[in-house]
């Protein structure tokens, strides 16, 4: 009997201190200390566990680089990879996490929101970000959702406003969504958005103006 008192013991405490470390964003930062990587793949986050991520997110940013609203462009942090890929985040835990990117005004470079129950809601959160990022997204990954065609038009227009001209395109995946794309593809030419599609961003250097059966997911420029 002993034995297995010690045993639920040792277990509860494996158990918390399994919980007190998901909760520790792993931010992996470079040597100069502006940029840094976030690794939250299948991490069991919710929409029900994610403000306790969130907190200390903030606290990692802050003890890091320390809160410098007027600090210019080139001092603030850049996030290299921000992975959430496989959690059930939901539309507000998603809205949580751009929260404190938008409040830091953070470069996100790629975005990585595989399979993580986002739908039009989130889509749109997702949109508003890119438009007020400090340079464009390169890489935003949301396949294996439910976002409609509502949400794709949103976060296509957003990449395509949030590109300067000559630049290289956002890459847009959203395969295995719920999207109709004819009425994508209409809303993208009557707005005269740019776009292309491609197996990778690899794949394709050149862009499209709409239509054409193109396999793979568009990238706006």
């Amino acid at each position: 009997a002993m034995a297995r008192g010690k045993g639920s013991r040792s277990s509860a405490a494996l158990a918390r201190g399994r919980a007190e470390r998901k909760v520790q964003p792993p931010l992996v930062w470079a040597d100069d200390g502006l940029s840094f990587r976030i690794d939250q793949e299948a991490a069991g986050m919710t929409d029900d566990t994610v403000d306790d991520w969130v907190a200390a997110l903030e606290g990692a940013l802050d003890e890091a680089l320390g809160a410098r609203p007027a600090a210019p462009p080139g001092g603030r942090p850049v996030c290299s990879i921000a992975d959430f890929s496989h959690n059930a985040l939901g539309d507000r835990g998603l809205r949580r996490i751009l929260d404190v990117f938008a409040k830091k005004r953070l470069t996100v470079r790629v975005l990585r929101l595989f399979k993580s129950g986002i739908s039009d809601s989130g889509a749109e959160a997702l949109a508003k970000l890119l438009r007020r990022l400090p340079k464009p997204m390169e890489e935003l990954h949301a396949s294996r959702n439910r976002i409609s065609a509502r949400g794709a038009v949103a976060l296509l227009c957003a990449a395509a406003a949030a590109c300067p001209s000559g630049a290289q395109p956002t890459w847009l995946r959203l395969e295995n969504n719920c999207i109709d794309w004819e009425p994508v593809l209409k809303q993208l030419e009557a707005q005269k958005i740019r776009w292309a599609a491609s197996e990778s961003r690899q794949a394709s250097d050149g862009r499209g103006s709409g239509g054409g059966e193109k396999r793979g997911p568009p990238r706006a420029g």
